[in-house]
């Protein structure tokens, strides 16, 4: 039996373990990332039912669009092209090109069909639709991805790096009275379009904190924000960024194993030290060592009960994790059990 040693090993060469593998790998760590099926990428894989025509039955939108991880892993040089939309009416460039949500390649049509139903082809929507692109990234990475004030540290409302962005690129829209509004406030006395609203409010409520909450105006405009800032990208769906981002991995010296289903989680004192093959693995090294970190890209009842193993686990924390209810799958699935 042959053994291998890195820093950190992933099992799972999804969305996450091939992501984090590209970091890992670029801050100068060695990483090894384990997949059980032929090909990574997980979620984002396209399928073809029928010769000729294929969809993304998995990952369809790209939630983290604005996140600067496309820069720092300078994605651009693996294949990855994105396509941003220019403002939260739905218009998108693509090279230059307007295209808007009524016709991809029509954007008159998309003004039509404005001026028809809305009565004008301004301000029917928001007036967030003063954004642009750059804007709206900026404001969203305030939102979503930036870290919070130390605990111990007291900030006023006002003082939030996302109220701070939104004072720069809209002073005449910003008031203290926001601090305090829902979204549906915001939509009832700013928006006219009462369609509009009704869209905005769902997307909130399908895509983040509920639109009815108060003082959550912008956390809660911001899910919306985040599925309409690149919904039409990237460029080939989600299995481009698949590609692009194992690229990126290897560029960096990780190594990606496929057809090589892990049987266990190897644990000492308390600690994942490795993981062992199972016997169909396709891969001569059987035991595979970390010095640093073993993560798991798989869910938290497979993690759990089958690699780490009952034996390791408190009896209590064992049914917590069998409570769980994955409900057969899910839009999207966290679970953060740290003890």
């Amino acid at each position: 039996m042959q053994d291998a040693r890195f820093d950190v090993v992933i099992v799972g060469g999804g969305h996450n373990g091939s992501t984090l593998a590209a970091y890992l790998a670029k801050s100068g760590l060695s990483v090894c990332v384990l997949e059980a099926r032929p090909e990574c990428g997980g979620g984002q894989e396209n399928t073809e039912p029928r010769p000729g025509f294929r969809i993304d039955p998995h990952a369809t939108y790209l939630y983290g669009g604005a996140a600067p991880g496309f820069d720092q892993l300078e994605l651009w040089k693996y294949g990855f092209r994105m396509v941003y939309y220019q403002s939260l009416s739905g218009i998108v460039t693509l090279d230059g090109v307007a295209a808007n949500m009524g016709s991809r390649w029509r954007p008159d049509i998309g003004e039509e069909s404005r001026r028809r139903y809305a009565g004008t082809s301004e301000g029917a929507f928001s007036p967030m639709e003063a954004l642009d692109e750059p804007s709206l990234r900026e404001l969203l990475r305030a939102l979503f991805w930036t870290p919070p004030h130390p605990p111990e540290l007291e900030v006023e409302a006002g003082d939030l790096p996302w109220w701070n962005v939104f004072r720069k690129h809209l002073p005449g829209l910003y008031s203290p009275r926001l601090l305090d509004m829902s979204y549906t406030d915001f939509l009832d006395e700013f928006v006219p379009w009462e369609p509009a609203r009704v869209a905005a409010a769902f997307a909130a409520w399908y895509c983040g904190a509920h639109p009815d909450w108060d003082g959550m105006l912008l956390p809660s405009m911001g899910g919306g924000m985040l599925v309409g800032y690149a919904s039409g990208s990237p460029r080939g769906g989600m299995h481009a960024y698949a590609h692009s981002i194992i690229r990126c991995a290897l560029a960096h010296g990780a190594r990606i194993l496929a057809n090589a289903p892990v049987g266990e989680i190897i644990v000492q004192n308390g600690r994942a030290v490795g993981v062992r093959l199972s016997d169909e693995a396709a891969f001569p090294e059987k035991t595979i060592w970390a010095d640093k970190a073993v993560v798991s890209g798989v869910d938290v009842k497979t993690t759990f009960l089958n690699l780490i193993g009952r034996q390791h686990l408190d009896v209590g924390f064992t049914q917590r994790v069998k409570d769980i209810s994955l409900k057969g799958g899910s839009l999207f699935v966290m679970h953060v059990l740290c003890r």
